[in-house]
């Protein structure tokens, strides 16, 4: 088997595994993802700033929405 199947497999097991979850685990993993992933996604605008890359309004709209919905979420757990 080469590694490229044993990633596909290993993957398809995982999100077999993540869709037998309730509703409030599913959540719960997608708001560590969000914060875990924050910085990468983060460098990635930067860069694309600093190259003159032009975003487009959905790239810009995508962004402000996580983050808006990233505050609401901290605004309720207070």
């Amino acid at each position: 088997m080469n590694m490229l199947t044993y990633i596909s497999e290993d993957y398809n097991a995982f999100r077999d595994s993540v869709m037998k979850r309730s509703m409030a685990d599913k959540l719960a993993l997608v708001r560590e993802l969000e914060q875990s992933l924050f910085a990468e996604r983060f460098t990635l605008l930067r860069n694309k700033l600093r190259n003159n890359t032009p975003l487009s309004l959905e790239e810009i709209t995508k962004e402000v929405e996580v983050i808006r919905n990233e505050r609401m979420e901290q605004g309720n757990k207070r």
